[in-house]
């Protein structure tokens, strides 16, 4: 396959990222119409965005593994399908149960269409070339990500309470139907190997230990947990242990695994993946809608403004992606450290500022939000150029769906706990105004907390192993 067509394939393949990303950033901007137009409890609203992030997390190690054995290309097209069917009936919905389980669907589905994206960059790249595609990527995320609040928002001001969300969810299923037609006849058939039957109790086991350790943090109520939160957190502990048990007992006999253990022998592949969830919990949708409560339900203002305010993150995401090739051949094995520092900086910066004062003007926060937004965008290149470095072909598919499985994970988690704290009281009034001011600063700390939790790891890891970096696994 010529230079040529692999670029023009990723940019076929970066369309599912375009509308995924979109989709969600616009979600977060909703929550406050969908609260107001269908009436809907603190726990619709959580399904909303992380029921949506978990599902999404749950198919995407079935779906590589799926493209693995039989061909990417299906899988994708099918995955963009179901994800504009999806979307439009989460944007008809008529009950929360209704939209709670379409938002669901949207999740596999998006799963299933993104998850090809990360195998096909492994097999069609190599090198330099890689980080290059990868940077691509994360650009492409920046764009979603500065597009999709500014876009909701608009629609969201423009239009009636219980119009406006609805239409927001129908915005990227144009551009869904382009990339459905244009992969359909410009992407290549990718099929790795067939040997071995499909694992399907692995499969199943996966799905209870995620669902089991983030349905107490989705079912949330004024910001409690579930009742029956230690028993499913005890449940997915069992399942895990259990998993990999079993994972281990397939590849001893030659079958399929699910999830290839060996793969956790490398220190890039599994330390990368502890930092990419944890920065993904802090640099992901918690941000977004830790400033979006803040600014619409705490200090009163428009839907478009909660977008605009969160622009400079996108901004400076972006711009980081496009820098961060430069940076990890200048930095190496210090890339992701760099890029975790300038992170961490932002967010201390913007939460002390936010702390003295919760109504500071937008031109003040802006620097600190554009720094950790820097930082977001130069971090995913080199940290997922490291993870899946030393991956056979063969395995590329599952392994990317192992990556982008954790960094979901990683999004979930950060959503739930967001969640949690701007829709808990901390005071003994009423929650108003005045509290969910505070509960939303109190959601930045969280979400510092996380970024700072992955800055502290990865310099050690760093330290621990100091014969590998992203850029010198990239080109081995």
């Amino acid at each position: 396959m010529s230079a040529r067509s692999r670029w023009t394939a990723l940019g076929v393949l970066l369309i599912a990222v375009l509308i995924g990303l979109t989709d969600a950033t616009i979600a977060n901007i909703t929550l406050p119409a969908i609260e107001t137009g269908l009436g809907a409890s603190d726990a619709t609203l959580s399904w909303v965005v992380t029921g949506y992030a978990l599902a999404y997390g749950l198919s995407l190690v079935p779906a590589g593994r799926l493209g693995d054995r039989y061909s990417h290309k299906p899988l994708f097209v099918l995955g963009m399908v179901g994800y504009v069917l999806t979307g439009v009936i989460a944007a008809t919905s008529s009950s929360e149960g209704l939209l709670v389980a379409a938002r669901v669907a949207h999740g596999i589905a998006g799963g299933v269409m993104v998850t090809p994206v990360f195998a096909y960059i492994q097999v069609l790249f190599t090198g330099a070339s890689r980080v290059r595609a990868f940077g691509l990527l994360t650009v492409v995320t920046g764009i979603a990500t500065s597009i999709g609040p500014l876009i909701g928002g608009w629609i969201i001001d423009n239009t009636s309470d219980g119009l406006g969300w609805r239409l927001a969810f129908l915005a990227t299923a144009p551009v869904g139907l382009i990339g459905i037609v244009a992969a359909t006849i410009i992407l290549p058939n990718t099929r790795s190997h067939k040997a071995g039957g499909f694992d399907v109790l692995g499969m199943a086991m996966l799905a209870v230990v995620i669902f089991g350790a983030m349905a107490p943090l989705i079912q949330t109520d004024g910001g409690s947990l579930p009742a029956w939160a230690p028993e499913s957190f005890g449940i997915a502990i069992a399942v895990a242990i259990a998993f990999v048990y079993w994972e281990r007992r397939r590849a001893s006999r030659n079958a399929e695994p699910l999830i290839p253990m060996t793969l956790f022998r490398y220190p890039s592949f599994s330390l990368g993946l502890v930092v990419g969830v944890l920065t993904f919990a802090s640099a992901t949708t918690s941000i977004y809608i830790a400033l979006a409560v803040l600014w619409q339900s705490g200090r009163g203002e428009t839907a478009l403004a909660a977008g605009l305010v969160t622009l400079p993150f996108s901004v400076g995401a972006i711009l980081g992606a496009a820098l961060s090739e430069r940076v990890a051949v200048r930095l190496q094995r210090h890339a992701v450290t760099f890029a975790l520092v300038l992170l961490v900086g932002g967010y201390v910066a913007l939460y002390f500022l936010l702390l003295a004062e919760p109504y500071a003007h937008l031109l003040v926060l802006t620097l600190p939000i554009f720094v950790a937004g820097l930082g977001s965008g130069i971090f995913v290149a080199p940290n997922v150029s490291s993870i899946l470095s030393p991956v056979p072909p063969a395995i590329a598919g599952g392994a990317g769906g192992v990556v982008v499985t954790a960094q979901r994970i990683g999004a979930a988690l950060g959503t739930a706990l967001t969640v949690i704290v701007v829709s808990t009281n901390p005071g003994s009034g009423p929650f108003d105004e005045a509290a969910t001011i505070v509960a939303s600063v109190r959601a930045l700390l969280v979400i510092l907390l996380f970024a700072a939790a992955a800055l502290i790891l990865n310099v050690v890891a760093t330290a621990l192993d100091k014969r590998s970096s992203p850029v010198e696994s990239v080109q081995a």
